[in-house]
């Protein structure tokens, strides 16, 4: 299901797998987080700018957990794809998007030797009104010291420019639904119901999309809108293995 939620922020964060010497204040700070921060694998001219940028306060206000996916847009230099990455952890994934341009050709060899030893950063790059992220697969997305440059052109002075919103569609498009507001829509998102039923003990076997209607963008509720026999429908399999 396609949907809003999760966190879309514009702030800094710090994260690993191994724990190095751990500071002082960790011990307010969850492992995931602490580990993330005092990861030796990063880089050196990023953990430099920690003082500043409080990575370890802001991943656990934003509660980034092991297992989690996070879209870091705009990577940059890639601050903050390296502290998520170790955050979400080994069973987690990171995206780091770049726009495409000279600039990230130039750049996207030397940043691809950066995050090798990280295993679960993907780099990814193209236009910005369409993600390479699968619908609703995101927990995270971050927002980096860019959220300033987003919300004016010259062009349309006094409204969000048409980029912008975009943007904003594709982050709403590939993160996950929340519990209460599929709900709402009298729906469920495909994979919390995977999720839900794998937790109890039954194999995921497989979806198809024999019952997909492109007219239904699945952030509505149905019945409301005119939709009755014209929904995209779950139609997902399942094995027990007892």
């Amino acid at each position: 299901m396609k949907s809003l939620k999760k966190q879309l922020v514009s702030a800094a964060i710090a994260v690993s797998f191994g724990m190095a010497t751990v500071p002082a204040w960790a011990d307010d700070i969850p492992a995931n987080i602490a580990g993330a921060v005092a990861n030796e694998m990063r880089s050196p001219d990023n953990v430099a700018r920690d003082a500043e940028r409080k990575p370890a306060e802001v991943l656990a206000f934003f509660d980034v957990k092991p297992g989690q996916t996070a879209l870091d847009l705009f990577a940059s230099g890639g601050y903050f794809t390296e502290v998520l990455s170790g955050a979400v952890g080994p069973k987690g994934k990171v995206y780091a998007y770049y726009r495409p341009g000279q600039r990230y050709d130039d750049s996207k060899d030397k940043l691809a030797a950066q995050y090798a030893g990280f295993g679960n950063i993907a780099m990814i790059s193209g236009t910005q009104d369409l993600l390479d992220v699968a619908d609703n697969s995101v927990d995270v997305v971050m927002l980096s010291l860019i959220l300033h440059h987003l919300h004016y052109d010259a062009a349309t002075p006094d409204v969000l420019p048409e980029a912008s919103k975009k943007l904003f569609a594709e982050i709403r498009r590939v993160l996950k639904a929340s519990r209460k507001q599929s709900a709402d829509w009298h729906r469920i998102d495909p994979a919390m119901a995977i999720a839900d039923l794998t937790s109890v003990g039954f194999e995921y076997i497989g979806s198809s999309d024999v019952h997909t209607h492109p007219e239904d963008d699945e952030q509505n509720t149905w019945f409301d809108v005119g939709l009755k026999g014209k929904t995209t429908r779950l139609v997902q399999a399942y094995r027990s293995p007892d």
